[in-house]
């Protein structure tokens, strides 16, 4: 009875994932939310979506920086929500490239859109499930610089999130700073 469940599920969101393939952008952007409806707060939906190959189609509108903006917010938030669902749901995105495509989003996005904050978000989800995925991350703190220059003029939504990421970057990258690898991220204190 599951398989003719979840086959009705595939077979009834059909429609929208064909329109994500579109090249009429306004198609596309409308399937993309109907697909971030779908996704919100149902793992068993993640899981649909990433084995239907979705992801690397999101990554696609991520990654083409002609597109409209909105069209590449409703990926990246996307991308953020399929983030939030199962260890294995992290684990798929990450061996699909999810964190490295945010992070070279976020190199050459203003940290001030909504854009980059959505992107923010999403990579905050991925490092909250162990393991982080700091081979995503660069070697130098040129990225961590950027992410908090909004910090100092009251981002404290962007201290919120890249904390998470910067206390990774700072464990891999300063022999005077330590991290028990095993301490979660989510239970370390920020003050």
């Amino acid at each position: 009875m599951q398989q003719l469940s979840i086959f009705m599920d595939i077979e009834s969101s059909r429609s929208y994932i064909d329109e994500l393939y579109s090249s009429d952008l306004q198609k596309c952007g409308e399937a993309l939310v109907a697909l971030k409806n779908a996704v919100i707060g149902s793992n068993r939906q993640k899981n649909s979506v990433i084995q239907q190959g979705i992801v690397p189609r999101l990554l696609q509108l991520v990654s083409t920086p002609n597109i409209d903006a909105n069209i590449r917010f409703e990926a990246v938030v996307t991308l953020g929500s399929l983030a939030k669902g199962t260890a294995e749901n992290v684990t798929t995105l990450v061996e699909q490239g999810v964190a490295s495509t945010l992070v070279e989003l976020l190199r050459t996005t203003p940290t001030d859109t909504r854009l980059a904050e959505a992107a923010l978000c999403a990579l905050r989800s991925l490092f909250l499930h162990p393991p982080a995925p700091v081979n995503a991350l660069p070697a130098d703190m040129t990225l961590l610089t950027h992410l908090t220059l909004n910090e100092s003029s009251g981002g404290s939504l962007t201290l919120y999130i890249t904390t998470p990421i910067a206390i990774t970057l700072l464990s891999n990258s300063s022999p005077h700073f330590s991290l028990h690898p095993s301490t979660p991220l989510h239970q370390i204190s920020y003050c």
